[in-house]
């Protein structure tokens, strides 16, 4: 069971002035870098097709991470700067997704994410926020 959430993630259409911002003003380093597809992205935002985007980690594991997604320019206009998720690690995900079926919440089936980083998440909307369970793989 965690005991405080793993990140929370923002898309920005301004990654640098975000990267310039966490390094320099609050002081967490880059954890881990990496490019997530369209398809995931199109899947767990919303997003309308895409070539994927960037995304940058900040802080240090195991809780309080940042997770930054650089809006591609293709996309600016139709996708949103803002505060996305906010994500929990767990290692059994569908254990999470079945105790929020059980309280009548409508959550995706657990999904796995292969690429640069091997994960599976599940989301689901909760009082107006958008939450995330995830494992890494």
């Amino acid at each position: 069971m965690p005991s405080a959430s793993h990140h929370v993630a923002c898309l920005t259409d301004d990654p640098d002035a975000v990267h310039r911002f966490l390094t320099e003003v609050v002081g967490l380093p880059v954890h881990l870098e990496f490019t997530v597809s369209g398809d995931d992205l199109s899947r767990t935002a919303g997003w309308p097709p895409n070539d994927g985007a960037a995304v940058t980690m900040y802080g240090r594991p195991p809780a309080g991470i940042v997770e930054v997604i650089a809006i591609p320019e293709a996309l600016r206009g139709q996708v949103e700067p803002r505060l996305w998720l906010v994500s929990f690690a767990t290692a059994d995900v569908r254990s999470f997704v079945e105790k929020a079926r059980d309280l009548g919440l409508a959550p995706s089936d657990p999904a796995p994410t292969r690429g640069d980083v091997d994960i599976t998440t599940a989301i689901v909307d909760v009082g107006g926020v958008t939450w995330e369970f995830v494992s890494f793989d």
